[in-house]
């Protein structure tokens, strides 16, 4: 990592790069090295080095263009000193956690990439990763809400009467039960069209489909 900085540094800088780099340059790297960050680095400019010799395009971006040794390594395209971007903003030796270096690929070339990985490195060193999102109830109802395209006085009457009560009490409080009859808030204040066709789309089964609503 360090002969690859130190000759980077000459083509980016010149021959005299001048103290002020210089003095980053050994900063990021120390701090690297504390945190056992050598191979990380290594890996993901190695990565790049091979889409660009395959001619697939990528970027990193993120947090990572706050990194001399990133910009040196072609990782990121920005120079941090040119623009005061403070290293700890992406590592700090006070938060010792793996950092995110984000890199966009070629859509139409990605697998190219992966399959490199895999082949450089081995199966057993090397996986796909996802990350799972869990909602809270009433985020759930909004979005959810969104998505069917509910007026936006029925997405804030649903996610606050069910923030209260539970999504089930909710509708027979908006709508009322099953009692032939029987109404609640919203069918006593005459809403129309809109809130029908909302009421539809969650309690009953589409005729095309045959699919439960994505809430209940």
């Amino acid at each position: 990592l360090h002969a690859l900085c130190k000759q980077a540094l000459t083509e980016r800088y010149g021959s005299n790069p001048g103290e002020r780099v210089q003095r980053m340059l050994q900063h990021e790297l120390a701090i690297i090295g504390q945190l056992s960050l050598t191979n990380y680095f290594l890996i993901v400019w190695d990565i790049m080095r091979f889409a660009r010799d395959q001619g697939i395009r990528c970027q990193g971006r993120g947090s990572a263009a706050n990194s001399l040794v990133a910009y040196l390594l072609g990782i990121t395209p920005i120079d941090p000193l040119a623009h005061d971007l403070v290293f700890e903003r992406f590592l700090s030796s006070e938060r010792p956690t793996t950092p995110d270096i984000d890199i966009d690929f070629q859509a139409d070339r990605r697998e190219e990439v992966i399959q490199y990985i895999y082949a450089r490195y081995g199966r057993e060193h090397a996986a796909m990763a996802c990350t799972f999102v869990t909602y809270r109830q009433r985020s759930a109802v909004r979005d959810v809400a969104k998505t069917l395209d509910f007026p936006p006085d029925l997405i804030d009457a649903l996610a606050n009467a069910a923030d209260r009560r539970g999504l089930a009490e909710a509708w027979g409080e908006l709508w009322g039960g099953a009692e032939e009859g029987k109404k609640g808030k919203r069918g006593k204040e005459g809403r129309g069209n809109d809130d029908r066709a909302a009421s539809w789309s969650i309690t009953s089964n589409s005729p095309s489909t045959n699919h439960q609503s994505p809430i209940s």
